[in-house]
């Protein structure tokens, strides 16, 4: 009788990989084309919800420079760009978001004692690397729009981590944590009225994500802060085509990623009805309020 029941387990498990050749996560079998795993994303997205999320995408897709433009004659007061620590994505960002981008506060995710050797390295050689990876273009694109940029280092000082590893307060964690004493940072160094651009791991810029170990994501309570303010707040992340499978496939199904980056802009205006049976869409257009998409 146990064989007979795994002989069906199998026979079933067949028959689902044949009919559902992606996970909900988007992960993609060997061998399918863009066409394939648009055909197949799931059989609750029909033709109808193509077109629904195809015509919200439309009024939503912008080339790198319109929406630098768009960014320059709209009133915003902190961006949060959501990076990971490496020379390629801080290129990309360099390139797509900050070229065109006017704003006079750069924070980064370095001490406050760090700042100074980091811009004579700069200035000195044109080399700064911060976490590993070099700085030296982004500092070349806001420089460049603006030579009186103010930069400040958010990341927790002596003192503050001392706090942190202080056993009698452990209990309390949630509001001695890393992530905590940086928003408290960000606060002491904002200045109203000042365009301030945050350059910051994507974990803490997305909406949804408590990777770190926080009860309510760490951009969350900096949009509280500032929104509480009248400040508007909104965060952005770079991300290439291949990451995101689904995502990839439908662009490109649409017209788009022929070449040269696309930015979704205004994500959380989409209406949720189009995308919401897709999981890992749902999880992506929720985090962030605008997207670059590198082919």
């Amino acid at each position: 009788m146990t064989g007979y029941r795994f002989s069906f387990l199998l026979i079933f498990l067949f028959f689902l990989d044949f009919l559902y050749p992606i996970s909900v996560q988007g992960s993609v079998k060997r061998g399918l084309s863009h066409e394939d795993i648009y055909a197949h994303v799931h059989p609750s997205f029909l033709k109808a919800d193509h077109e629904d999320l195809k015509a919200e995408l439309a009024d939503r897709v912008l080339t790198p420079i319109d929406w630098q433009q768009k960014m320059n004659s709209s009133s915003w007061d902190v961006l949060c760009v959501g990076e990971t620590h490496s020379e390629e994505y801080r290129k990309n960002i360099s390139d797509f978001i900050l070229s065109g981008l006017k704003f006079e506060h750069l924070l980064l995710e370095s001490k406050a004692s760090e700042i100074k050797p980091l811009l004579q390295g700069y200035q000195k050689n044109k080399s700064a690397i911060l976490l590993s990876a070099s700085v030296t273009q982004v500092f070349q694109s806001a420089f460049q729009n603006n030579s009186e940029l103010r930069i400040s280092g958010i990341e927790r000082r002596s003192e503050q981590e001392r706090l942190s590893l202080n056993e009698t307060i452990l209990l309390n964690r949630g509001k001695l944590s890393r992530e905590a004493f940086i928003a408290q940072n960000i606060v002491e160094v904002y200045r109203p009225g000042e365009k301030t651009l945050a350059l910051y791991g994507s974990l803490h810029c997305g909406k949804l994500n408590k990777g770190l170990g926080l009860d309510t994501p760490f951009f969350k309570l900096m949009e509280f802060y500032f929104r509480s303010q009248e400040m508007k707040v909104s965060n952005i992340r770079v991300i290439r085509a291949d990451e995101h499978r689904v995502l990839s496939a439908l662009l490109r199904q649409y017209g788009y990623l022929k070449g040269e980056p696309i930015v979704l802009s205004n994500l959380q205006e989409l209406k949720p009805s189009v995308y919401n049976h897709q999981a890992d869409l749902y999880a992506l257009f929720k985090d962030y309020d605008n997207l670059v998409v590198i082919p």
